[in-house]
């Protein structure tokens, strides 16, 4: 193709950069969601945005929260749309403390309360595997 001007080439070449640079930030070109849920209140405990009305998730890992509209740029054919109706959703909670001395861990059976360090204390559930 010949170009007549070296400005229709400049021109051409602004216009197909500007379509890509558009191209490349529509949230239709990202990684599409397997699941989306909207119409909710969705606490992020986070930002300006603390409630956000929806959520898109592909496999175990949460891609955008924001609104219907926004979210809904991350739904395909193959997007699971749940309406959560207003409902709240809140993150899983996971209190993964124990206690040494206390409770039904096999380590309340191991002697702690003797030990001044941590070493001590490594040394002392040692012994206790060891028997």
């Amino acid at each position: 193709m010949a170009w007549t001007s070296k400005s229709s080439c400049k021109a051409f070449l602004t216009l197909l950069f500007s379509w890509m640079l558009v191209a490349c930030q529509s949230p239709k070109h990202q990684d599409t969601a397997d699941v989306i849920y909207i119409n909710g209140r969705i606490w992020t405990g986070s930002g300006d945005a603390v409630f956000v009305s929806a959520l898109a998730v592909k496999g175990n890992t949460i891609m955008a929260a924001g609104t219907d509209d926004e979210i809904n740029a991350f739904k395909s054919d193959d997007t699971q749309v749940v309406d959560l109706q207003g409902r709240l959703v809140v993150p899983g909670f996971n209190d993964a403390h124990m206690h040494f001395t206390s409770g039904a861990s096999i380590l309340s059976n191991v002697d702690l309360l003797a030990t001044t360090s941590l070493q001590e204390m490594k040394s002392a559930i040692a012994a206790f595997a060891q028997k």
